[in-house]
């Protein structure tokens, strides 16, 4: 499932929502739309965007909800994620997350035989020519994350953006270009919260028998 930012400064939540939804799909064999508007809510946001090690402790911690439990609109809207969305948002978290040290293309590239990776770059919107390697030959005007998910036989990346409102946007990325930070994660399968102890379903049951 394609992921848009929109206008929101929330390239942050999207990285980890796309890397967490690849998760379910290798769990599962299917996708899942993850709510990265209710991660964008519960991370503090601000008109610069998010904080990473906010965004990955909250879905360590906190899980987020299926985008039909709480939408765009309903972020729009400032609607404050209810106890449904919270059970629902259990389900799907990470066991851990950890910062890179090594950001060379060698290690990114391990990384990313795991798993996607999360990488902060900074922009300049100049350099980035949709359908062409992108390459820094100006100054970056702001940072931005986006997720490797492979490389090339050149060794370029092959990275997800959230600029595309109809599809998967997908860039390739000069190998040498700098990357500012990198983070890779470690799924917690997404039936375990409802193994341990069953309160969920029963949870999700109770508050459906309100309405």
């Amino acid at each position: 499932h394609f992921i848009s930012q929109g206008s929101l400064p929330s390239c942050t939540t999207c990285a980890f929502s796309f890397v967490n939804q690849y998760f379910t799909w290798r769990e599962l064999g299917e996708g899942v739309a993850l709510s990265w508007p209710y991660l964008f809510k519960i991370s503090s946001p601000s008109d610069l965007g998010t904080k990473p090690r906010a965004v990955a402790d909250n879905l360590r911690k906190r899980g987020q909800p299926e985008s039909t439990s709480y939408s765009l609109k309903d972020y729009l809207e400032y609607k404050e994620p209810d106890d449904m969305d919270n059970a629902e948002a259990d389900r799907y978290r990470i066991k851990n997350f950890s910062f890179l040290t090594d950001k060379s293309p060698q290690a990114i590239y391990r990384a990313v035989k795991n798993a996607p990776v999360v990488i902060g770059v900074g922009i300049n919107q100049a350099d980035w020519i949709r359908d062409s390697k992108v390459v820094q030959h100006n100054p970056p005007i702001f940072n931005h994350a986006i997720v490797v998910v492979d490389v090339d036989e050149e060794g370029n990346y092959i990275c997800v953006n959230w600029w595309r409102s109809d599809a998967i946007d997908v860039w390739k990325l000069d190998k040498f270009y700098p990357i500012l930070l990198a983070i890779s994660l470690e799924d917690l399968p997404d039936d375990y919260s409802v193994k341990r102890t069953g309160w969920l379903k029963s949870l999700k049951m109770n508050l459906c028998g309100i309405h």
